[in-house]
């Protein structure tokens, strides 16, 4: 087997560079083997630097679609219990309307519209679309998947609104226990 791969290298080497003698053959191709390697290394160290760049640029919009798909599933889960709501009130109105003999059409929808259930259920479809594109950026970093209004997460604003929101708890503490004492 060995004597088969190196009779195979010369065989290349001869191919590469013909009217050498074999053992410079085989030097100029080890040479131009290594010089090839090399610069497959250098392509392959800046790759890596450009992805590590380019996860930089998007990571911040990673966050924000993370942040809204987080919320938007929350309200996607709260949305049957809410039209169940809205439908159960719509019905109660309506028989409190019907059993005061009220009958005009545009008075009853004027004072218990039928449309709102429709309107959650629209809003349902809606979030459940910019799920599956949210869900689609994440998976491909693809922009253009994301929906309008998504900007890139500011840590440092993040960070800033945190330490107000405990310096105004701390406010909040501190002040209520200080009056009451």
């Amino acid at each position: 087997m060995t004597d088969l791969r190196t009779e195979a290298l010369l065989a290349l080497a001869l191919q590469h560079f013909p009217g050498e003698a074999p053992e410079q053959a085989l030097k100029k191709f080890g040479l131009e083997v290594m010089a090839t390697l090399q610069e497959l290394s250098k392509v392959g160290c800046h790759a890596q630097a450009l992805r590590r760049a380019e996860d930089d640029r998007i990571s911040p919009l990673t966050q924000a679609a993370a942040k809204r798909l987080l919320d938007a599933a929350g309200r996607v889960m709260s949305m049957p219990r809410l039209i169940e709501l809205e439908r159960a009130a719509v019905q109660r109105k309506r028989k409190e309307l019907a059993a005061m003999d009220v009958e005009d059409p545009a008075f009853i929808e004027k004072l218990a519209p039928a449309n709102g259930v429709k309107v959650l259920e629209d809003e349902q479809r809606a979030l459940e679309a910019e799920i599956a594109a949210l869900e689609e950026f994440m998976r491909t970093k693809d922009e253009t998947l994301l929906p309008p209004g998504i900007k890139p997460f500011d840590q440092a604003a993040s960070d800033e609104a945190r330490r107000l929101g405990r310096l105004h708890y701390l406010q909040q503490t501190v002040g209520g226990a200080t009056a009451a004492a």
